[in-house]
C-alpha cells in the first residue's frame, strides 16, 4: 500500500488555486536580466548631473523616510526622550532639515515616545516592535497572545518578525495572515 500524497498548503491570500508549483511554473517562465544592457543603462545614467535643488530634494526626502530606532535592553525613558527630540529636529543647528518618519521603541518605551512627541505638531509616527524581535523565534500562539498588551499601547506601526516554518514558502504569509486576524478579533 503507497503513502498518500502530501502537498504544500495552498496560499491563504491568493487562493486554493495557487501552489507552490503554480507560482514556480510562472517565475521559471520570466524572462532573465540583460545585464549588458542594464550595464549600460547604469554607466550611462553615471555621467548625468544632478541639480542641486533635485538633490536637495531627494535628500529631504531621505530623511523624512527614516525612523530613528532605540531598541536596547538598557533603554530608560530619558533615553527615548531625547531621542524623541531628535526625530523632530535631526540637526538642532539647522531647521531647514525636516523629522524623520518614526521613532521606533520596544513596547513598554512606547508610553514614553508618545508622550515625548505629543503636541509637537512634527507628525513624528511612534513605531514598536512584537512577535519576539528580533529573532521571531517564538511559537505563533505566543506571538498572537501579544496582542492584548500591543492593543493597550498607542503606536502608529507595528515591525513584526515572523521565523521559518515547515513550509518556509508559505510561513511569512500564514503567520501574518493569523497575526491580522487575532488582531481584528480584538477590536
Amino acid at each position: 500500500m503507497s503513502a498518500p500524497a502530501t502537498t504544500a498548503p495552498a496560499s491563504p491570500i491568493l487562493g486554493p488555486s495557487v501552489s507552490p508549483r503554480t507560482i514556480d511554473s510562472f517565475l521559471r517562465a520570466v524572462p532573465s536580466v540583460d545585464e549588458v544592457g542594464v550595464a549600460e543603462r547604469a554607466g550611462a545614467l553615471s555621467t548625468r548631473s544632478v541639480k542641486r535643488e533635485s538633490k536637495l530634494a531627494a535628500l529631504d526626502l531621505a530623511i523624512r523616510m527614516c525612523d530613528l530606532t532605540t531598541l536596547e535592553g538598557r533603554d530608560t525613558p530619558g533615553k527615548v526622550i531625547q531621542l524623541a527630540s531628535k526625530t523632530v529636529r535631526p540637526d538642532p543647528t539647522d531647521p531647514s532639515i525636516p523629522p524623520v518618519a518614526a521613532l521606533c521603541v520596544y513596547p513598554n518605551m512606547v508610553p514614553h515616545a508618545v508622550e515625548a512627541l505629543a503636541g509637537s505638531g512634527s507628525g513624528v509616527a511612534v513605531a514598536s516592535v512584537a512577535t519576539y524581535f528580533p529573532s521571531g523565534q517564538a511559537p505563533l500562539e505566543v506571538k498572537t497572545g501579544e496582542r492584548g498588551f500591543r492593543h493597550d499601547l498607542v503606536f502608529e506601526v507595528l515591525n513584526a518578525v515572523t521565523a521559518p516554518s515547515t513550509h518556509p514558502e508559505w510561513a511569512l504569509t500564514i503567520e501574518v495572515e493569523e497575526m491580522r486576524e487575532s488582531e481584528e478579533e480584538n477590536e
